[in-house]
């Protein structure tokens, strides 16, 4: 069971909002040492997992506020009318980019899966589109995470 534990921390961490996979993956390399591979597998696979439940899960639970709790309702339709009606005409054609683009974005509370989530319910994006996106953004932001990591490894031994 020890042996398991880092692999278990890369892939329920990345599973946090904030930490996501762009800190799990460094944590998996940097402080348990584990083969790339396998941690940028566990960072992608784990960040996903709760996507695809959040988007499930959105709609029925937002719908449910809105029947039972009066001033749920307003905010939600004030967010839900303002938004759609300001931004519909652009997410109809560039809706699942910006899913993607806010998907790849490897920055704390402005990009990830998580914000993708919720942009994706926002404009009603559907299930399966919004989840392909989402994927292929944190497939990216992995990668741009692993780059990064290295990049400013090689910079930090260059000048100190």
């Amino acid at each position: 069971m020890q042996m398991l534990y880092p692999y278990f921390w890369i892939f329920f961490g990345s599973m946090l909002p904030v930490l996501e996979l762009r800190g799990a993956i460094p944590i998996g390399i940097e402080r348990f040492h584990l083969p790339i591979f396998a941690v940028y597998i566990l960072a992608v696979l784990g960040c996903m997992a709760p996507i695809l439940i959040v988007l499930k899960v959105l709609g029925p639970i937002s719908d449910f506020l809105m029947k039972r709790v009066g001033f749920i309702n307003k905010i939600l339709t004030a967010i839900f009318d303002h938004t759609r009606k300001k931004y519909g005409s652009k997410m109809n054609s560039f809706g699942t980019a910006l899913v993607l683009f806010i998907a790849i974005i490897p920055v704390p509370f402005i990009g990830g899966a998580w914000t993708a989530a919720l942009i994706a319910f926002v404009f009603g994006i559907k299930y399966w589109r919004s989840v392909f996106f989402i994927f292929v953004g944190t497939i990216i932001q992995g990668l741009i995470v692993i780059a990064g990591m290295y990049s400013f490894s090689a910079i930090w031994r260059l000048f100190f």
